[in-house]
């Protein structure tokens, strides 16, 4: 590349602009819309004119040149651009070696004018980054890895080069911390375990002598300060940390210390409120083995989870900063996250550094879900490093409840640290019991890491877990099969029906399963009955892949809007008519409402209508009125990025065309997993294909950093 005078381009200021995610397609926000005209390099401009960078990327990039380096050259103008524009389509850094296409489209495929495109050699480009004043350099080797340096070092640039990566200095320093953390906790043992009872302890709660991956759950809860407990839904996660923390319950009473005090959290309202339904569903079944009377089952039924915001304690006005950090920590000596799928590397790093050192961490979620609408993919990379090197890192289905360490294993800082790590893992052989561990397993991330793969909410004949199990194989006959025989799936191909009244005739029975649902909670809700209102709420719910255009949420709200008055003989009327279903989507801790809170408008008295919230339990709901209420949309259909952390009893998924770079794997299986009974799938053969055969990828360090070599502790 050589460097070319300056030609106008228009730009736009506002910085950082929102990641895109699904929820946020086809809206009329245009990032390129002209706001401010700057000199931009020629250089840039087939990859502007390709859609490839954006106007405020090009200004940021040249603010940050403009401010270290008065020259750069064309190939660090264009990777800086590259590093600001990457968290907004959710990569933590720039692969220079798989820059094409990775940074296109959110699946990582490349298009002809992706190939087109004047690329840098990789090498060479790479030697120019390094070189610059923007760009800290760090090696990533396995003896010397990211994870290895020190972050609290004074040299603090715009960008920072780690091998072949590149990132913005802020997103690199939370990815050490992450790996620096986890390597941490990983590696410690609890000082406060009394092995003695722990064996009884466990033995009390699970049952029989074939290998239980709950029971080594519970275990590594007690005996290290980190456990991850990935799996499927129904799998029983949340009937696990019950369990879990009934142990730690039962080793602080065999000490003679007080229960230990929780946070339970989870990233947005709506998966907030069902970890809390979870939990108080788990106490019910607790309380079968030890009595309604059991402390433990007391405090799960009176349990609330918060959002992981909320639990970090938001700040007025601050989007990033919270009230606890490591100068005060949160006040829990046992933190449970739930659906840490949808957290995101910056957020994950706030909560690590928000940590006591002698809390313990428990993780619940599916990797193989949709990642964070934020840049990062926490989760499965942690997965990931946990396992062999030639191991797909989220192998569909099956994986190892305990894998061997793929690094060597790191010789601990002193005999006393040797002898703790020893101690533990003969007591935790000793507890879990041989038949429950392999052999093999190495100390580390592994030890840290179950996989549950015992499916719980499904039948074993369900049509749903194996349509799911094809798709995370990527087995696209297996999906097809499903489809065409299995009892509780439906499937309707768009392009073979016809029309009906001028309406898509693929419709018709989709109208069908939403009015017998939707009539009758619309009659009820008009009828101030708010129990009978509430209780279909989450029987029947279309997901589709974006909020606008063809197919998407805000078609197919008001066709069901059209079907309900037709049915009703009564028109839906303004913002909140009796009978519509409503979703929050902002947060307002003085109504105790969240991101993600689902309720419907009801009559409470002639002329007045409140909105009525679920409250988890027997206790009544909320009412709340309309005008008090944040930001909130309507709800017969929703995004499937919005549906995580939810279930239903039949979903309705609408898959997008072959085309749309939002057609992935994990766009397919996490909408088909939110039905517990029944799913019906809208998409035509070539549709399902291409969200089967397409796997999300992001660009990220953080497994390499977790197979490399445990950091020192940082600071920030």
């Amino acid at each position: 590349m050589t460097t070319n005078p300056p030609t106008r381009l228009a730009t736009a200021v506002t910085w950082p602009p929102p990641p895109v995610s699904p929820d946020d397609a086809d809206t009329p926000h245009d990032p390129w819309t002209v706001q401010r005209s700057v000199a931009t390099p020629s250089a840039l401009r087939p990859f502007v004119d390709a859609r490839l960078l954006t106007a405020a990327d090009v200004h940021v990039a040249l603010a940050l040149t403009g401010l270290v380096d008065a020259a750069p050259s064309d190939e660090v103008l264009l990777a800086t651009a590259l590093a600001v524009r990457a968290p907004r389509r959710q990569h933590v850094c720039v692969d220079l070696t798989r820059v094409v296409g990775l940074l296109g489209d959110p699946d990582g495929t490349t298009t002809p004018a992706d190939t087109a495109l004047p690329w840098p050699d990789p090498a060479d480009w790479r030697r120019q980054l390094a070189a610059s004043p923007l760009v800290r350099t760090h090696p990533s080797g396995p003896e010397d890895g990211p994870a290895s340096a020190d972050v609290r070092d004074r040299d603090i640039r715009p960008l920072t080069l780690a091998d072949d990566r590149l990132y913005l200095d802020r997103l690199w320093r939370d990815e050490q911390l992450v790996a620096a953390s986890l390597h941490a906790r990983a590696r410690r043992s609890m000082p406060d375990v009394v092995p003695a009872a722990l064996r009884s302890q466990l033995d009390a709660l699970f049952d029989g002598a074939a290998p239980d991956r709950q029971r080594i759950a519970a275990a590594t809860a007690v005996l290290r300060p980190l456990t991850v407990v990935a799996g499927g839904p129904g799998t029983g996660k949340t009937t696990t940390v019950a369990r879990l923390l009934a142990v730690l319950d039962d080793q602080a009473d065999a000490a003679g210390r007080p229960p230990p005090t929780w946070a339970l959290a989870a990233p947005t309202g709506k998966a907030a409120a069902r970890l809390t339904e979870s939990l108080q569903e788990a106490a019910a079944a607790l309380a079968e083995r030890r009595g309604a009377q059991d402390l433990t089952v007391q405090r799960l039924q009176q349990a609330q989870a918060r959002t992981l915001h909320a639990t970090l304690g938001v700040r007025a006005r601050q989007r990033t900063r919270f009230r606890h950090d490591r100068r005060r920590p949160i006040p829990a000596d046992v933190v449970v996250v739930d659906e840490t799928s949808m957290v995101s590397l910056a957020l994950i790093a706030r909560l690590l550094d928000a940590l006591r050192r002698d809390a313990r961490l428990v993780l619940l979620g599916d990797p193989e879900q949709l990642a964070s609408v934020e840049a990062g993919s926490v989760l499965g990379d942690v997965v990931a490093a946990a396992l062999p090197e030639e191991v797909d890192a989220r192998p569909g289905g099956r994986a190892p409840a305990s894998v061997p360490d793929p690094a060597p294993a790191h010789a601990p800082d002193d005999a006393t640290q040797a002898a703790g790590d020893t101690g533990t893992e003969r007591t935790r052989r000793e507890t879990v019991g041989p038949a429950h561990l392999p052999e093999d397993a190495a100390p580390g991330l592994a030890r840290t890491v179950v996989v549950l793969d015992r499916v719980h909410r499904f039948r074993g004949d369900s049509g749903i877990a194996a349509a799911a199990a094809a798709i995370q194989r990527g087995d696209v006959g297996g999906v097809l099969r499903a489809l065409e025989q299995a009892e509780d799936l439906t499937w309707i191909r768009p392009g073979e029906a016809g029309e009906t009244d001028g309406e898509p005739g693929w419709w018709d029975p989709i109208r069908t399963t939403v009015l017998d649902v939707g009539v009758p909670m619309v009659e009820a809700a008009r009828a101030g009955d708010v129990a009978g209102a509430l209780a279909p709420l989450d029987v029947v719910r279309i997901l589709c892949a974006t909020r606008r255009g063809p197919r998407s949420v805000q078609e197919t709200n008001d066709r069901v809007d059209r079907w309900i008055a037709t049915a009703t003989g009564t028109e839906l009327r303004g913002r909140f008519p009796a009978g519509r279903p409503v979703l929050v989507t902002a947060n307002d801790a003085r109504l105790r409402v969240a991101n993600g809170d689902v309720g419907i408008a009801v009559t409470v008295e002639p002329g007045r209508t409140m909105i009525a919230f679920p409250v988890a339990g027997d206790a009544a709901p909320r009412l709340v009125a309309p005008g008090r209420l944040p930001a909130t949309e309507p709800l017969h259909a929703m995004t499937i990025h919005k549906s995580q952390g939810s279930q239903f009893e039949h979903v309705v998924v609408v898959l997008p065309d072959p085309s749309s770079p939002l057609a992935s794997r994990e766009l397919f299986y996490t909408a088909l997993t939110r039905g517990r009974r029944a799913a019906t799938v809208v998409a035509d053969p070539d549709a399902i294909a291409a969200a089967v055969e397409r796997r999300a990828v992001r660009a990220s360090g953080l497994t390499a950093a977790l197979r490399s070599r445990p950091a020192r502790a940082i600071g920030r």
